[in-house]
């Protein structure tokens, strides 16, 4: 196995509310000029009835919402959401949700030599 550091710029922001996670994601794919975002989400978060209108917001922004649900943190699901990522023509991936959704995300984004964002809840 090889190990290796990744290099990712980060930008903390705390946030009190959806409304500002909403204008937060949307001021900050704009700054990055991300045109196609793929996200990868808890499944819990993901059906969440709070996060409606935070996917409804991702899809007016992006036109549709490319995403994967990440249930383990496998490096076959890494995998799995690396080509969803690489066919959808991502680039930038945001994970939402906890640790192995971050991990899987973190890990596909340097594989594919995009930007990573983390929303960890």
């Amino acid at each position: 196995m090889t190990l290796r550091n990744l290099r990712i710029p980060f930008h903390i922001r705390i946030l009190n509310s959806l409304d500002e996670l909403r204008d937060e994601l949307d001021k900050s794919l704009e700054r990055l000029s991300a045109k196609n975002p793929f996200f990868c989400f808890d499944p819990i978060l993901y059906r969440d009835k709070n996060l409606i209108s935070l996917r409804e917001n991702i899809e007016k922004h992006a036109g549709s919402l490319r995403c994967a649900l990440i249930e383990d943190s496998r490096l076959e699901t890494a995998q799995q959401a690396q080509r969803e990522a690489l066919e959808s023509r991502a680039d930038i991936i945001i994970a939402i949700g906890g640790g192995k959704c971050l991990d899987v995300a973190k890990y596909s984004a340097a594989q594919l030599g995009i930007p990573f964002a983390a929303i960890p809840t």
